[in-house]
């Protein structure tokens, strides 16, 4: 459960690829674009919507992890320095997005994570180690929230930003 245990990639990928295939396919069935999609979870759940979208080469409208963490050797942090959106010039990045081609979703989505303060299960701080690698690699971590007094559960206060942030980047813009 530990962060500096080794991930076990072969069992995200498949999940991973799942999500972004639905995702696709809700895309181009439903005509609901990427950027209109969100896409989180709790726990474990947050992990594989952080993981899936440093799979996608499609901008989403938003990511979100509650209670949630990726180990310290994740393929995330491998995708996210072989990324050549850190380094390439604006106007090539802006030529890439409006062919909406991107090198890896993560980097170009908002992405909102919170954490229960007194989670003895998933420690805080592991999430929270997890938002200050994401933000150093250069992902839009809008928001690490500590919920006080909340262990690893979801509680209204959590819920209430979580609403907010989804409300911000996917209906006010």
């Amino acid at each position: 459960m530990d962060p500096q245990n080794p991930e076990d990639t072969p069992s995200i990928e498949p999940s991973a690829l799942q999500l972004n295939d639905l995702i696709d396919e809700i895309a181009r069935k439903r005509g609901v674009p990427h950027e209109s999609i969100a896409l989180g979870g709790f726990s474990m759940g947050g992990g594989i919507a952080i993981q899936a979208a440093a799979r996608s080469r499609r901008r989403l409208g938003a990511v979100f992890a509650m209670s949630s963490y990726l180990c310290d050797d994740s393929l995330v942090w491998t995708e996210l320095d072989a990324s050549e959106e850190r380094t390439e010039g604006k106007e090539r990045r802006a030529s890439r997005e409006r062919d909406g081609e991107r090198k890896n979703a993560l980097l170009t989505t908002p992405v909102f994570m919170s954490h229960g303060n007194e989670d003895d299960f998933v420690l805080p701080s592991w999430g929270e180690r997890t938002a200050h690698r994401m933000k150093e690699a250069g992902v839009d971590v809008r928001e690490f929230a500590r919920i006080p007094d909340a262990g690893h559960e979801m509680v209204g206060e959590e819920l209430s930003r979580l609403f907010n942030f989804l409300q911000t980047e996917l209906l006010d813009t």
